[in-house]
């Protein structure tokens, strides 16, 4: 199952895959800003955002044997379950990560996540050969930083326009 583009609702395909049975878990989740003007193909208004990230979590962790990192941005709207979040898991470290947002984003798809992020996380967490799942793939940055830095890549995207631009950017 490594290097593979899964078109799904993660949490359905995340329970059908084994304990233990990938090395790292490094996702960009949406953040449930209601306001649907970063995607074109998705609306980001989430009814239980809580319930949604954490049990994507609860998955993560069973299923992956190291690392599962999370980059999660509060904002107005998500704020009270992203606090929720963290007492629920307790291990929250505030780590500020500062880019640009300056930058070419696609038109169906404006909050993608940078490559330097990706290519730092992945770079400083995994190690080669090391198989990475993303969860929630969106263009698959996380797939270009696992390609790019010779690690394998598990990525899952529910909607089908991002899955083609995942394709695209991958081969």
């Amino acid at each position: 199952m490594k290097n593979t583009i899964i078109q799904g609702d993660c949490l359905q395909v995340m329970k059908t895959m084994e304990d233990n049975s990938i090395d790292h878990v490094f996702t960009s989740p949406p953040y449930n800003r209601k306001r649907n003007d970063k995607y074109e193909h998705y609306d980001d208004t989430v009814v239980n955002y809580y319930k949604l990230i954490k049990d994507s979590i609860e998955q993560s962790l069973r299923i992956s044997k190291g690392y599962v990192i999370f980059n999660i941005q509060k904002n107005y709207y998500n704020k009270a379950d992203v606090f929720k979040l963290f007492g629920t898991f307790a291990d929250y470290t505030k780590n500020i990560i500062t880019t640009s947002v300056n930058g070419k984003m696609p038109e169906s798809h404006k909050a993608v996540m940078k490559q330097e992020v990706a290519d730092w996380f992945i770079e400083k967490f995994t190690k080669e050969g090391d198989t990475v799942l993303d969860p929630f793939a969106g263009t698959g940055t996380t797939g270009v930083a696992c390609k790019n830095l010779n690690r394998n890549y598990i990525l899952i995207e529910q909607e089908p326009e991002y899955v083609k631009i995942i394709k695209d950017r991958l081969t």
